[in-house]
């Protein structure tokens, strides 16, 4: 989870250098992360036996 706070810092910091595009762009970014991770979760979930 430190991982997790230490990239919404970054972004929370970044906010003030980055235009409204890319703000989008890299929340839709983290977005993506998000799914894959917990798409990752749920098959190493499915894969455990209960």
């Amino acid at each position: 989870m430190s991982t997790l706070h230490t990239l919404r810092s970054y972004v929370s910091k970044s906010r003030r250098l980055l235009d409204d595009a890319d703000i989008v762009r890299l929340r839709w970014l983290f977005v993506a992360i998000l799914a894959m991770a917990a798409l990752e979760v749920a098959g190493i979930a499915s894969i455990l036996p209960f």
